[in-house]
């Protein structure tokens, strides 16, 4: 008997809430009214999950859902490239980055993958200045620094003190030189180059 009792339903009464003024207050008057709250309970938590789990799986298509698949993939690799030209050697490299970076559900994955990559490959100036590679083809083979650097020589040359004959442009004196014909027009000529005499 003792084991019936155990398994008869416990019924308790109406439960008692204190307020925040210490009164005690009913929250149910009847079952029936517990019956139709728990009811209402119900319905509104299946339909708060079902709305939940219909978040939960947009949310997942849309994470699933490959950037490069999108209609307009092929515009934003324009732009990228349009935007940031010297990405273009290495676009294979981004391609590979942004499939092994975890990067294909991402809106910014090319900037991403690009910014990486980039940054991968950067050389300093010094790096570029010991590459005999690149001094042959872009400062040797250079028109512009070809004419810079004859320039800044030819320049170095004229500071140098020495009698004048040609001048900083290049180009010879106008004038023939006067050459003296008797031995007193030549020593008025030195005495005048040398600044001493009349």
């Amino acid at each position: 008997m003792e084991n019936q009792t155990e398994l008869e339903p416990i019924v308790q009464p109406a439960t008692e809430i204190k307020d925040d003024r210490g009164q005690t207050s009913m929250r149910f008057k009847s079952a029936d009214e517990l019956l139709k709250a728990y009811i209402s309970l119900e319905k509104e938590f299946t339909k708060r999950s079902q709305k939940l789990k219909a978040l939960e799986k947009e949310a997942e298509t849309k994470k699933e859902q490959k950037e490069y698949t999108s209609q307009n993939w092929q515009q934003k690799v324009d732009e990228f490239t349009a935007n940031l030209p010297e990405s273009f050697p290495f676009k294979k490299q981004i391609a590979e980055e942004i499939l092994t970076g975890k990067l294909e559900s991402n809106p910014n994955c090319l900037e991403i993958a690009g910014a990486r990559v980039l940054l991968k490959n950067y050389k300093s100036p010094v790096d570029y200045l010991s590459d005999d590679e690149f001094i042959q083809k872009h400062v040797i083979g250079n028109e512009k620094v070809k004419e810079s650097v004859i320039k800044n020589y030819l320049k170095s040359l004229s500071d140098i003190k020495s009698v004048k004959t040609i001048g900083s442009a290049g180009q010879s004196a106008v004038t023939a030189p006067s050459r003296p014909k008797t031995v007193d027009e030549a020593g008025k000529m030195v005495m005048k180059m040398t600044g001493t005499g009349k």
